[in-house]
């Protein structure tokens, strides 16, 4: 991990149980799914606008 101490390594990182990391990783697609819809919210929002502003 680039630590100057392979303790460091241990201690730090050792603890974590598999279920930990399943966790982690479903917790990383729920954020991106997120993510995603955010920005096709955005996106609609912005062509709203854009509508709204040239009928103007």
């Amino acid at each position: 991990m680039g630590h100057a101490d392979i303790v460091t390594t241990l201690n730090v990182y050792t603890h974590l149980k598999l279920e930990d990391a399943k966790d982690e990783l479903e917790q990383m697609k729920v954020r991106e799914q997120l993510k995603k819809e955010m920005a096709l919210v955005d996106m609609e929002n912005a062509k709203r606008e854009l509508k709204r502003v040239s009928a103007v």
